[in-house]
């Protein structure tokens, strides 16, 4: 066990709750975070906190979480701060990471998808990251790529699993002969019907987007499968093969893994002895029969790879690994000099100025007193793009009519709107009638 404080900042779907779903903000994730890395957390540090950042924007919206963020790292002093960085939707801004290392938190980020978004995304997040744990290099070369722009990199895959979660199920029955669980993206559902035209029928039972599959329902089906199928191609463009989660999460779970292959699996299982692949539709349909006949070689090759997961791909030893790695770079090099921020509108600020400002949008339509923290996120969207021109005209409206608007002028406001649409007035001619208005009102 490593003795240091830690503090995870963590999700839980908040599926439609509060803002999740609402002008496009997404608090509702595909996964939940919490569920899956805490309890190995507490298994690894001699202290561990979290906070979940879906939640905390949902009930006070964005600066509020990120002030909420800091309160907790000033008030216990976490040594390490974990931020899962593609997932937080950009909840958790630049400024924020800037303040908890000043605090003296080690940012420890997970980054996803390195191989299509280190470039739009993980690079620019250089300059507020300490420890960047990567879970993408089937191509090779992503950790010299960060040590490219200076920053610090560990290979991390597979993620954080808990293996009380994804564990072998006492006297379940098998139900389905091949089984897939997970999104429709990229090619999948095609792929499904090509293996499906040579023989090989698998029972697709949704997941992704829209058809959620909760944990204890995903262990459920890997137990009542007699094999379980996974793809590696992943959504992003341009689309590139991965190692994804799901390799680990069957493994765990005592499941038979039939999965398409990609570059690196073999240094994780033994192909033929504790998993098994295919690289065509064709082939997954003669492998998927050839299993289904000779159960008693299926059964050993599952029991393997079920041993090899505990053994090497739990979360806690894949955590304490990782960290302990960490914990030596830093007594060897010490903490690392990051680069400076970039001072310009990169790709990712691009991203988060959109975000930012739907927030700001939600906000202005709830009630008070969350409605108030509107002009604080309508800041955030000028402090990244002073430029921004709806967040300028909010800000204007705010400074003529004071804050918040007052109601005769709200609604005159949205009887312009229907005039300029149904009279055909002029803008000119509806300005001049909002003029009046407000002198009236004074």
């Amino acid at each position: 066990m490593i003795d240091a404080s830690v503090l995870l900042l963590t999700f839980t779907d908040q599926k439609s709750l509060g803002f999740s779903g609402k002008m496009c903000l997404e608090l509702n994730g595909i996964i939940d975070l919490d569920d899956n890395w805490y309890e190995p957390i507490c298994k690894v540090f001699t202290n561990a906190l979290r906070y979940d950042f879906f939640h905390g924007a949902n009930i006070g919206g964005i600066c509020q979480a990120n002030r909420e963020i800091i309160n907790i790292a000033e008030t216990y002093h976490p040594k390490y701060i974990i931020h899962p960085c593609t997932f937080s939707g950009t909840i958790v801004t630049e400024a924020t990471l800037a303040a908890l290392r000043k605090i003296g938190c080690i940012i420890v980020g997970y980054t996803f998808d390195d191989d299509t978004c280190f470039e739009t995304r993980s690079r620019w997040l250089a300059p507020y990251i300490d420890y960047f744990i990567s879970t993408g290099d089937t191509r090779g070369g992503i950790i010299e790529a960060y040590e490219s722009i200076g920053a610090r990199c560990i290979l991390g895959l597979p993620l954080p699993i808990n293996p009380t979660i994804f564990c072998k199920l006492k006297n379940v029955e098998k139900l389905y002969n091949a089984t897939f669980v997970g999104g429709r993206h990229t090619n999948r559902l095609e792929y499904l019907a090509n293996i499906a035209s040579y023989g090989g029928d698998v029972k697709y039972l949704g997941g992704g987007h829209g058809q959620k599959v909760h944990f204890s329902e995903i262990v459920k089906i890997y137990n009542q499968s007699r094999i379980n199928l996974n793809f590696t191609l992943g959504k992003l463009s341009p689309a590139t093969k991965h190692i994804v989660s799901r390799v680990f999460e069957v493994t765990l779970s005592g499941g038979f893994l039939l999965t398409e292959y990609t570059a690196g699996l073999e240094n994780y299982f033994e192909i033929g002895r504790e998993i098994e692949c295919f690289e065509t539709a064709q082939e997954a349909a003669e492998k998927i029969q050839y299993y289904l006949k000779n159960s008693d070689e299926l059964e050993q090759i599952a029991e393997r790879g079920h041993i090899r997961a505990k053994r090497d791909y739990t979360g806690q030893v894949r955590l304490n690994k990782i960290f302990c790695e960490i914990e030596d770079d830093l007594f060897k090099r010490g903490r690392p000099i990051l680069p400076p921020p970039v001072n310009e509108i990169n790709i990712l600020r691009k991203t988060d100025v959109i975000y930012y400002y739907r927030w700001a949008c939600a906000l202005r339509k709830s009630q008070p007193p969350l409605r108030n923290e509107w002009f604080a996120t309508n800041e955030l969207v000028l402090l990244t793009d002073p430029q921004h021109k709806a967040a300028k005209r909010l800000l204007r409206r705010a400074i003529r009519w004071g804050y918040p608007e007052p109601l005769l002028i709200w609604l005159c406001v949205k009887a312009g709107h229907i005039l300029i649409t149904l009279l055909k007035i002029t803008k000119s001619e509806f300005a001049s009638l909002t003029r009046f208005v407000k002198n009236r009102i004074k």
